[in-house]
């Protein structure tokens, strides 16, 4: 029975670590989406004046081109790093390595989808 118990607030206690590096994962991973929003919404200003300065000299059509790429670029560097830290959490909570790639993606495909789901019903509750 002890032995039991033992095992049960192991589980808990296991359990409320899980939940805190997911908590910590998700602030990150906000704090990340905020940042590359910032970042997007600082090029898009920057590019606009930009424009502004030598409408006369050429179109705005490469300028939001650039935006536009550099938006991307920036959504591709934060799924990745929001994909590395749900496969450190993920090696942290299996207790074994997400080394294979195939592993890798499916995980990094999963986490933000997940992510988002549970976000939207913390909102509705």
């Amino acid at each position: 029975m002890e032995k039991a118990k033992a095992a049960e607030e192991e589980a808990k206690q296991v359990l409320d670590d899980y939940r805190a590096q997911l908590a910590e994962a998700r602030t990150e991973a906000a704090r990340l989406r905020q940042e590359a929003q910032e970042q997007g919404a600082a090029m898009v200003v920057e590019m606009r004046a930009e424009g502004e300065r030598s409408s006369g000299e050429r179109s705005l059509l490469p300028a939001h081109a650039q935006v536009e790429a550099d938006r991307q670029a920036a959504a591709a560097s934060l799924r990745q790093d929001v994909g590395q830290l749900a496969i450190d959490l993920a090696d942290r909570i299996v207790g074994e390595s997400m080394k294979d790639s195939a592993r890798q993606e499916r995980t990094i495909d999963r986490f933000p989808r997940r992510a988002r789901g549970q976000a939207g019903r913390h909102h509705e509750g």
